[in-house]
């Protein structure tokens, strides 16, 4: 107990010399213990994991159990076999865990189902009332035997965890999950691997106490580094020593859970609603490679765009992905792009912009991937008439209509010469196409492509989704000539109107 006072007082102390520090000294790296928390967490992480996350892991979990009962003197305990049969599935999220206590000529049972919208338990074959507010209490109490997937937890919400400080060769990072619970791991500081968690606990009678998992012998299984051994002390008592036996573990692979459809609007050319977020997105399959148009309005809508393309394209790159410009409504999904290593075609002036996205962390988020700054990858377009080609005869042409658009400086229309479909932004009022005269976003499309001599036939707009046509003529919105002869022969109108 010694040893518990001493941590404690550093502990205090560690804290407030930190705060008092941080004004001081501010790092240009870690500004503060979360986000050094969470940095040594991540190398900790990758170094038991090898970068790969945990999906499915399936575990076999026994040895002695010291069962502190009703006996003839205090503190008296005897020991029992315990035989855990784990299963943990979806990231760590679902649990279904059942647990064999042997005593004397009889064994009890405990089970655990916990899923996102489910929760049943039963301890000693006794049902036990619990809600989905109690999910992170028992998925904890299973995933405490298993320090990667442990981690993996820790690290889901960067805001639950704070650096404490460094004393005795370990690393100590405290967490405190949903459910209230308070951890304390500590992290050898040569190894990088977890020695124990502490969990500081409370009994009505005996007062504050500390449950310890100590993680022992760890070895090689499937390019994860495991301990093979967990001994728990309550206090200075060993109460469990166990064995951990993986039978199986699977590496997980990110995948948004939204799925998406594609519409098919020319030979090559496919139009994505995203309808959570009222955009659409196109996709150009260039036949060796594809091209996406407008990242959408958020990281959870660019990570859906790229996992629902990775399937429907299985094994082609997604080359380039461009930007018309720099609202959010937009490009708001870039950073998807970005840590998929995807060029982004976007104009100079929005460089500045997009290197800010890139250069943030996310680590209160759950829903970005990459937590720390990545770099991206440019393609500026800087002349009229840029062409993206592919083998073959498909081309993509990229026009600056910037100031023209009257919405930003700087902005990209794209066109395919071979279907006559232009792709834009939000210049047109697509919920209400009937004739009417045009407002000055409009007339500065029309009168740009009939300037640059672009025989559009089609328009794709990405913004709204909502009670717009997914693709629509461009004679919707061409106002129609005011000479009398021309409304008076369509035959003539043809002919007048064709920029061929």
């Amino acid at each position: 107990m010694l040893q518990r006072v001493i941590i404690s007082f550093f502990i205090a102390g560690f804290l407030l010399s930190s705060v008092n520090q941080s004004f001081a000294q501010p790092s240009s790296t870690i500004t503060n213990n979360i986000e050094r928390a969470h940095s040594l967490l991540t190398d900790v992480y990758q170094e038991l994991n090898y970068n790969n996350t945990i999906n499915d892991v399936v575990l076999h979990v026994h040895g002695s159990f010291k069962y502190e009962g009703h006996y003839a003197t205090p503190n008296e305990m005897k020991d029992y076999k315990m035989s855990s049969h784990i299963t943990f599935e979806n990231n760590g999220k679902t649990l279904d865990r059942s647990d064999s206590f042997s005593r004397i000529n009889s064994a009890v049972l405990s089970t655990y189902k916990v899923s996102q919208d489910h929760i049943e338990v039963s301890i000693e074959g006794k049902k036990t009332e619990a809600t989905l507010a109690d999910k992170n209490k028992y998925i904890y109490e299973s995933a405490i035997y298993f320090p990667n997937l442990m981690l993996q937890l820790m690290l889901e919400d960067a805001s639950q965890n704070t650096f404490i400080g460094t004393v005795d060769g370990n690393h100590i990072i405290r967490h405190d999950n949903k459910a209230g619970g308070v951890y304390f791991m500590y992290i050898n500081t040569k190894t990088y691997f977890p020695e124990r968690v502490d969990q500081p606990k409370y009994n009505d009678v005996t007062g504050d106490y500390y449950v310890s998992t100590y993680y022992k012998h760890y070895d090689l299984f499937d390019g994860f580094q495991i301990p093979t051994e967990v001994v728990v002390k309550k206090d200075s008592n060993i109460i469990y020593n166990l064995k951990v036996d993986v039978e199986e573990i699977l590496p997980g692979i990110e995948s948004s859970s939204i799925t998406l459809n594609q519409k098919k609007v020319g030979e090559w050319l496919y139009v994505i609603p995203l309808p959570k977020w009222n955009t659409k997105a196109v996709l150009a399959d260039m036949k060796d490679f594809l091209v996406v148009f407008e990242p959408s309005a958020s990281p959870e809508a660019g990570y859906a765009l790229i996992d629902n393309i990775k399937k429907a394209y299985p094994g082609k790159e997604i080359k380039y992905c461009v930007v018309s410009h720099h609202h959010p409504d937009h490009m708001g999904g870039v950073r998807a792009f970005i840590e998929e290593g995807i060029t982004i075609v976007t104009t100079k002036g929005n460089e500045a912009y997009i290197d800010k996205i890139a250069g943030n962390r996310h680590m209160f988020s759950p829903a970005v991937r990459t937590k720390k700054n990545v770099i991206p990858k440019y393609l500026f377009i800087n002349q009229n008439e840029y062409e993206i080609k592919a083998l073959g005869s498909r081309t993509i042409r990229l026009y600056l209509l910037n100031k023209k658009s009257y919405h930003t400086d700087e902005y990209i229309i794209s066109y395919i010469p071979s279907e006559k479909i232009l792709i834009e932004g939000d210049l047109i009022k697509t919920w209400d196409l009937r004739q009417r005269s045009l407002d000055r976003r409009e007339k500065g499309l029309v009168e740009y492509l009939n300037d640059m001599k672009i025989n559009t036939k089609q328009i794709i707009q990405t913004w709204p989704l909502e009670k717009a046509p997914l693709i629509f003529d461009y004679e919707r919105i061409k106002p129609e000539p005011n000479s009398k002869f021309l409304r008076g022969s369509k035959k003539v109108l043809e002919v007048f109107t064709n920029d061929e």
